[in-house]
């Protein structure tokens, strides 16, 4: 079987092949991953070597965190998993269906000029909603320390979805004046 080029199809490397033990196979999938990932970092370029790299150091130090407040405290297996596991299946299982419902009325409702302004503006309060929720529940706060969240939170965040209603739907109202004129 070949290609268009005429030449035998490339085999498919993101797999170990069958037919050899699991170590072998295992040992045959990580050069194959090594050779795309060497790959990747010679092709990439400054800037998203950079950002790869602050990315990677950001997990290193979220992941040092973890381990500290879970030696520190030692909130046992349960608790432990129910934190790790929480935010992702809070996003999985809340935000990503609320986001594509949302879309998918907005996308019915609403005119082509204004869709993806109010889409947007949508996603962003979402996200925000779930960042600001244990800040605007009170999550955390104790009396013997006041200065744990100390500010109004709600006005602030009243303040902040504003923004982003008005950042999001200037531009498209702009647009539709101009359009009557």
């Amino acid at each position: 079987m070949t290609n268009d080029s005429g030449s035998s199809p490339s085999p498919d490397t993101s797999r170990p092949p069958r037919g050899r033990s699991g170590l072998s196979r295992l040992r045959a999938w990580l050069g194959t991953q090594f050779v795309d990932v060497t790959h990747a970092l010679r092709t990439a370029g400054r800037a998203r070597l950079i950002l790869a790299a602050a990315g990677a150091l950001t997990v290193l130090y979220g992941g040092l965190l973890v381990l500290e407040q879970v030696l520190h405290d030692n909130p046992g297996p349960v608790g432990f998993l129910t934190w790790w596991a929480g935010g992702p299946l809070v996003v999985d299982l809340l935000a990503v269906p609320v986001v594509v419902v949302t879309a998918i009325g907005l996308g019915r409702v609403l005119p082509a000029a204004w869709r993806r302004a109010v889409e947007s503006a949508a996603l962003v309060n979402l996200l925000l909603v779930l960042v600001a929720a244990p800040f605007l529940s009170g999550l955390g706060r104790r009396p013997d320390n006041p200065s744990l969240l100390d500010r109004d939170y709600v006005l602030g965040f009243g303040v902040l979805i504003g923004l982003v209603w008005l950042v999001a739907l200037v531009p498209p109202a702009v647009r539709a004046l101009r359009a009557r004129r």
